[in-house]
């Protein structure tokens, strides 16, 4: 493989092209099976995407050359414009959203959630990082005169996110209490104290248990006196 980077840049409103190098075969075949077409000027050879196509369709070659190539373990980069929505990304999320739509037992659903809940490695913790980033390069370094409320909007919508990263690692916590006589799909019914935390179940238990030996529960308060009514000795 080759030890260059290899760069994938816009050189129009529908064209790509890959500068860098050299290539090897396996890079060139990725880069054909992708869409990409090599062209050769004499001095210099390059791969390019057809001229003649749409920008969205020229989007998508490029960004599953990127893909390919990252894949295969070469060193690669992409222009901001012609880099691919993460749509990898969005098909697992949906494959996992089946499984857990056709799950059996509650402990598929924890074990399907609990990455995506985990903090260091949760997507909506990595998206809120990356939100954050943006909301810092443009606190600092727009040159807008209004740069500051762009930012403050930027950080909101990272601090959602995080926000909502927390509430996910609640519900993964809260779903692991349940029960495990209640966690398949068709469970029994049972009693309502099942359905409590056994933290919880063993407060209330505590609270309801009568006074042992030498202890006295705490008397009635008296009720308050009324004051004598006016014209009347009390």
């Amino acid at each position: 493989m080759t030890a260059s980077p290899l760069h994938i840049v816009s050189t129009g409103p529908a064209m790509g092209l890959v500068a860098g190098g050299p290539y090897d075969e396996l890079a060139a075949a990725l880069l054909r099976q992708a869409g990409f077409v090599p062209v050769s000027t004499g001095r210099s050879s390059y791969w390019q995407i057809p001229e003649d196509l749409a920008p969205a369709d020229a989007r998508e070659i490029a960004g599953a050359a990127y893909d390919m190539l990252r894949a295969a373990r070469y060193e690669v980069t992409i222009a901001p414009e012609l880099r691919p929505v993460p749509a990898a990304v969005a098909r697992e999320i949906k494959a996992m959203a089946g499984e857990i739509a056709d799950a059996e037992n509650l402990d598929t659903v924890i074990a399907l959630l609990a990455p995506l809940a985990a903090s260091e490695t949760g997507v909506l913790a990595e998206i809120s990082w990356l939100i954050g980033h943006a909301a810092r390069w443009t606190a600092v370094e727009s040159a807008c005169t209004y740069r500051e409320g762009l930012a403050r909007m930027v950080f909101g919508a990272a601090q959602a996110l995080e926000v909502a990263q927390g509430e996910l690692n609640r519900v993964v916590a809260a779903l692991s209490w349940v029960p495990e006589q209640m966690r398949g799909r068709n469970a029994p019914p049972v009693r309502a104290e099942a359905d409590t935390h056994p933290q919880v179940t063993a407060a209330r238990a505590r609270s309801a248990s009568p006074a042992g030996p030498g202890e006295q529960s705490s008397p009635p308060a008296a009720p308050a006196r009324r004051p004598p009514a006016p014209g009347r000795r009390p």
